[in-house]
Formats: structure tokens, sequence, C-alpha cells
């Protein structure tokens, strides 16, 4: 089945923090993910990917330091990473977008996009 694409889209105002948050529509799986970084940014716009797993967030871009228990950011510019997600989700489940503009003077706008199939991986 082919996927739909959830967009969350943030002007990022300066020296400010967001967490957008986007509703699965329905029972399915997440095969991957992008997250823009507009020229301009230059590593001041942090941005942190969580996905909804059983009731509790679980980033997936990046992954956290597990060892040191600590939560990462991807801060780039002019750049649009690929991650992938691989995650089965159900419907009322949330993807959760966290982004913070260090940047004492200019906005930048940040994009993930969310690749989301309905059904199950395996087609059953």
């Amino acid at each position: 089945m082919p996927a739909e694409v959830l967009n969350i889209r943030q002007v990022a105002a300066s020296q400010q923090s967001y967490v957008l948050s986007e509703q699965i529509p329905k029972d399915g799986y997440l095969s991957k993910g992008l997250i823009h970084f507009p020229p301009g940014c230059i590593g001041l716009v942090y941005v942190r990917v969580s996905v909804e797993v059983r009731g509790s967030f679980r980033a997936i871009a990046p992954r956290d330091d597990a060892e040191r228990n600590l939560p990462q950011y991807i801060a780039l510019d002019n750049f649009t990473v690929s991650f992938p997600i691989e995650e089965e989700v159900n419907k009322g489940g949330r993807i959760q977008v966290e982004i913070t503009n260090y940047d004492t003077v200019n906005p930048h706008t940040i994009t993930v996009l969310v690749f989301w199939h309905e059904g199950s991986r395996s087609g059953g």
C-alpha cells in the first residue's frame, strides 16, 4: 500500500522552543522520516523526533544516548536528513517533534515528514 505523509512544519521564532504532535490516523506502520534544515540554521536549530509506542514516547531521530541516559538532538544547516523508523503504530498514537531555535536573531522553518502506511509491514 502506498505511503501517506505526515507533514509537521514549524516556523521556529528566534530563541523559542516547540513540542509539536501529529496523531496517527489508523493502525499501521511508519517506514521512514525526513528532517529538513533550511539554509541559515548553521547548527543553531535542534530537532528531535519521537514516536508513541505503548503509551510512552521513544526517540527515533536521533536515538537517545542510553548509556548516559541523555536525549540527543540533530542540528544541521541546509540539509535534509533521512532516518529509518520501521515501527508498528496504532490509531490515535502520536508522532512528536521537538524544535529549539537557539538563533538570537533569525526564525527558521523546520519541516519533518514521516511516511505512514496502513496495515502491517508483513502485508497481513
